[in-house]
């Protein structure tokens, strides 16, 4: 009797103790979903929510702020001779045509186009606007500027040089607006503007200086640009030494006027603000990408700052 109950056992469950029955798909009437993929879409959708843009792009249209031309005059004086008055502004009275034609600029706006793109967890997105996913552009000023480069430039209302011959062809030179830098020899150096012209490459784009002096019985005026004066080692705030003058800098200098639009860029001084519902985070430019200087057109590339 226990050997055919044994017997009966091993013909109803023919597998070792410890095997299980194998199962055959066959007695499904459905196919079963693999939502294994779909769990991992939904919490990679879950992570971009949660993940600030690694890089922002932003078009923008760069245009000079113009300053009033006629408003300041310039004169170099000896001790016996006042030189013709000049306009300081006055096409006519510089030697660089070029330079005075389109320096006489205060400042430079970059203008926000409406259009850029951002990348967030590998995927690069179109940005129309101010608003894209969760998040809202902000800027700092108004009117879509996203930044203001400022120049340095004259406003009073007179600029008088005076110089004092001292022998062996020395000059002991009183400077306008800075009598406490007077010195012999000296150049001094003051801000004109920044050159602005429509079509320049953005690494162009930097602050001009002039100096005063002198051709024949009437005052002139001579341009320099700031990476000029840097190759030629005047570098602020002391200035520097070519041959046995003295070229110094008549106005206070930040770190920011010293940079080209391009530099400022690149330094990160322009700065826009990402908002979601509930936070903020400043994004700082790194870098820019100008493909058609002609439309004075500029993609500003903007990270996270740290």
């Amino acid at each position: 009797m226990q050997l055919e109950k044994g017997i009966r056992l091993r013909q109803l469950k023919p597998y070792p103790l410890g095997h299980r029955e194998p199962v055959s798909f066959d007695r499904w009437d459905q196919p079963v979903m693999d939502t294994s993929k779909r769990r991992g879409h939904k919490s990679l959708e879950m992570l971009e929510m949660l993940t600030w843009p690694a890089e922002i792009c932003l078009r923008a249209m760069w245009q000079p702020v113009k300053l009033d031309r006629n408003q300041v005059i310039a004169q170099s004086v000896l001790p016996n001779l006042s030189h013709e008055v000049c306009k300081f502004y006055d096409i006519q009275a510089a030697e660089q045509t070029e330079l005075t034609r389109y320096s006489a600029n205060k400042s430079v706006e970059l203008t926000y186009q409406g259009t850029g793109k951002y990348k967030r967890a590998n995927k690069s997105e179109v940005i129309r606007g101010h608003e894209f996913d969760n998040f809202v552009l902000e800027f700092n000023s108004e009117n879509e500027i996203i930044y203001t480069k400022q120049f340095l430039w004259q406003q009073s209302g007179r600029l008088t040089l005076r110089r004092y011959p001292l022998g062996y062809g020395d000059w002991f030179v009183t400077p306008p607006k800075r009598t406490d830098l007077a010195d012999i020899n000296l150049v001094g150096l003051l801000g004109y503007g920044g050159y602005a012209k429509s079509g320049t490459p953005i690494d162009e784009i930097e602050q001009v200086y002039a100096r005063i002096g002198h051709v024949e019985s009437r005052t002139s005026i001579e341009l320099h640009t700031q990476s000029t004066l840097l190759r030629k080692k005047i570098q602020p705030p002391n200035g520097g030494v070519i041959g046995e003058w003295i070229f110094r800098y008549m106005d206070l200098l930040k770190p920011e006027d010293l940079l080209s639009l391009a530099g400022v860029l690149e330094a990160g001084y322009v700065q826009i603000t990402l908002v979601d519902n509930e936070d903020s985070k400043l994004y700082c430019s790194t870098s820019y990408q100008q493909f058609a200087a002609a439309t004075n057109t500029v993609d500003i590339i903007f990270i996270p700052k740290t």
